[in-house]
């Protein structure tokens, strides 16, 4: 029998609420998830005073790959980086982002 193929990691998380002054790091930092791959996230919020990194920073998500975020918020103060920075994903690559917002 020839092995089965290994599938990438995929995670599911739905009404998920974070809160908190602040997240730091250096690359992929979000205030819900650092990096989301083949997953899916709905109905999940994050409130915080500050996200901040160098590389891919999102105030919900750091790094969004082929995957699917729905209905979903941040709230901040402050997103703060040197590429790829946004209040809501910070760097998406073939994902799909519907319904979601961010306020900073």
């Amino acid at each position: 029998l020839a092995p089965s193929p290994t599938k990438p990691p995929s995670a599911k998380i739905f009404n998920v609420n974070v809160s908190g002054s602040s997240i730091s790091g250096y690359s992929r930092i979000g205030g819900l998830i650092g990096r989301s791959f083949n997953s899916t996230i709905s109905s999940s919020l994050a409130i915080l005073d500050m996200v901040s990194g160098s590389l891919a920073v999102g105030g919900l998500v750091g790094e969004g790959a082929n995957s699917t975020i729905s209905f979903s918020s941040a709230i901040l103060d402050i997103a703060r980086g040197s590429t790829s920075v946004s209040g809501l994903v910070g760097f998406s690559n073939g994902s799909i982002i519907v319904s979601s917002s961010s306020r900073l």
